[in-house]
């Protein structure tokens, strides 16, 4: 599922039939204030994207639909639940029989064993941590449980937010050119 910002004003469509009933010239102008309009609502998203990894950030992209249409995408389940939030949940392991993360130093695991005294592998198909994890935290950073509970996340409405500035821009642009066009909205 994608999340999709539709940047469009009805004044776009009022504006694009006089433009090509009278001034067709106009035409492209407005085309590249639609994209410019999408441009800015695109880097506003990409700005509002919390990074941890960056990859949900590259993932926004802008489509033209048709001339004067545009839209933000996102195909990142990340991006939905980052615009929605999330209920609390609990964290099980896909693989393996637990999960193994950084967390500080020195941490116990529920069974009362010393975090540094686990040794992992290195090897992922063996369930093992990624040996340049292993190098940036050591062994004793890890910590290791069965599950996780999370208490979910607070939607941040970033699509929305974007959405609203580009409406608003979207609307001072067009009354602008209207009024520099001598076109009645």
């Amino acid at each position: 599922m994608s999340l999709i910002i539709d940047i469009s004003s009805p004044d776009i469509e009022k504006l694009a039939k006089s433009i090509e009933q009278n001034n067709k010239q106009f035409l492209p102008m407005l085309n590249n204030d639609m994209k410019s309009v999408a441009v800015d609502v695109l880097t506003m998203v990409k700005t509002l994207t919390p990074r941890k990894t960056g990859t949900t950030n590259r993932q926004w992209y802008m489509k033209m639909l048709a001339p004067l249409a545009f839209v933000i995408e996102n195909d990142s389940k990340i991006a939905l639940m980052l615009e929605t939030g999330t209920k609390e949940h609990d964290i099980k392991p896909k693989h393996g029989k637990a999960l193994a993360f950084a967390w500080g130093k020195g941490f116990e695991t529920r069974t009362g064993e010393k975090a540094s005294k686990l040794k992992f592998t290195g090897n992922k198909a063996y369930g093992g941590l990624h040996s340049t994890s292993l190098k940036k935290y050591g062994n004793s950073a890890f910590t290791v449980l069965k599950k996780v509970h999370h208490p979910g996340t607070k939607a941040m409405n970033i699509a929305k937010n974007a959405a609203e500035f580009g409406s608003r821009l979207l609307a001072d642009i067009l009354s602008r050119r209207a009024r520099e066009w001598k076109i009645d909205l």
